[in-house]
């Protein structure tokens, strides 16, 4: 399961990297891989020929929903198509809302009276510096969980975040916004998954990070509903961190079946109606307990929308 928390975490550390200062992370930390991906992002193969873009119906009433990927895609990479329903809707749904200035840097830190040099050990916190630099006593700060999903994604391109640009896109053209849970629900969801033992993992590794990463940036701008899941359902790295069975598939669970199946209860009087955006993490569309099947159950119509 590689990986999956991105789609939960991603729209919160592209926020965090957006605003660092100039001793922050962002300003410190630059890779051969950090090029190699915004250039790949940039490339006429790279552009989505087949988003997770779906139409959404029930009698008359017609919705769109876009399975986005939180860091290292750019809206100016979307087809006309999502950019047309987008202006149409009456009202535009995300997951979470990003926080910013205090209110970030309150999620971002720590409240247990360590640091993240003392969870980590002199063994590994040598690794981080390594990778961060001087960046790194700004990350000592951080919730182990929050440090971890930034080893993961610093590597990709800094761009604003593809819910963000979209949230942005929503606010200018006067539709009405609403987020499907608080960001500290989400945190929370981190906390409980993510830590000192897959950080160190990560650390130990960082080529499992990367690659991995690069691997399902190509499955989504490819549009590969199968290969895409598939990679996300690689436990792996889990039990490479000292994971066993029983926690990956509580992590399933909590991290997607519910909060999809909590999404579609909300949702549902909605798409009846008509007229919503809804832009959420790609893997909450796929499988059989994924939104599509979800809301075909519950019998609404959904049809993927390709690009003319």
């Amino acid at each position: 399961m590689r990986h999956v928390m991105l789609v939960v975490v991603g729209l919160l550390l592209s926020g965090c990297r957006g605003q660092a200062p100039a001793s922050g992370p962002t300003a410190t930390v630059s890779t051969p891989a950090t090029t190699k991906l915004a250039a790949e992002t940039t490339a006429p193969d790279a552009r989505f020929t087949k988003p997770f873009f779906f139409r959404i119906e029930k009698g008359t009433a017609v919705s769109y929903a876009l399975g986005t990927f939180h860091v290292g895609v750019t809206a100016s990479l979307l087809p006309a198509e999502v950019n047309a329903a987008l202006r149409a809707a009456k009202t535009a749904v995300f997951e979470t809302e990003t926080p910013t200035g205090a209110a970030l840097q309150q999620l971002l830190t720590r409240t247990d009276g360590r640091t993240l040099r003392d969870e980590l050990g002199e063994k590994h916190w040598p690794l981080l510096v390594e990778k961060f630099g001087a960046a790194a006593e700004r990350i000592n700060t951080f919730t182990t969980a929050m440090a971890t999903t930034l080893v993961l994604i610093i590597d990709l391109p800094p761009t604003p975040g593809l819910d963000a640009e979209l949230l942005a896109q929503a606010k200018t053209n006067g539709l009405a916004v609403q987020f499907l849970e608080d960001i500290t629900f989400q945190a929370a969801l981190m906390d409980k998954y993510y830590d000192v033992s897959v950080l160190r993992l990560y650390l130990e590794q960082p080529a499992l990070a990367r690659e991995s990463m690069e691997k399902i940036k190509k499955l989504y701008l490819a549009g590969d509903a199968q290969g895409l899941l598939a990679e996300s359902q690689d436990e792996s790295a889990w039990l490479q961190a000292g994971k066993d069975r029983a926690f990956v598939q509580a992590f399933q669970k909590e991290l997607l079946y519910d909060r999809n199946q909590n999404w579609v209860t909300k949702l549902s009087p909605q798409f009846e109606a008509g007229g919503l955006f809804v832009a959420v993490g790609a893997l909450h569309f796929l499988g059989d307990q994924g939104l599509v099947a979800l809301l075909e159950k519950n019998g609404f119509r959904v049809t993927r929308v390709l690009p003319k």
